[in-house]
């Protein structure tokens, strides 16, 4: 899956373990949860400053719209793509 992860320009997952496989190959992450036990790990990340949070997809009518913002931010930031980078190094697996 490393091999796979490392050609993306940027990753979008649900926050689960894989935000911990990005962390370790620095892709710049959009995370979101899709259940409860996604809250924590998506808070965390995004408190730490490893990925862009799109929110809840459950019966949020702002969600793609959230994804594509953050997508867009992640196209034309150089600064937050950068930070996304220094912060996801720290992470220790």
């Amino acid at each position: 899956m490393a091999l796979l992860m490392n050609q993306c320009d940027i990753a979008i997952t649900a926050a689960g373990t894989t935000l911990y496989e990005l962390c370790a190959i620095t892709v710049p992450t959009i995370t979101y949860s899709m259940s409860d036990n996604q809250m924590v790990p998506a808070n965390d990340f995004t408190k730490d400053g490893c990925c862009l949070y799109a929110g809840d997809c459950r019966d949020n009518p702002l969600f793609i719209n959230n994804i594509t913002n953050l997508m867009n931010t992640l196209y034309h930031d150089d600064v937050v793509r950068n930070s996304l980078h220094q912060h996801m190094k720290k992470i220790h697996i």
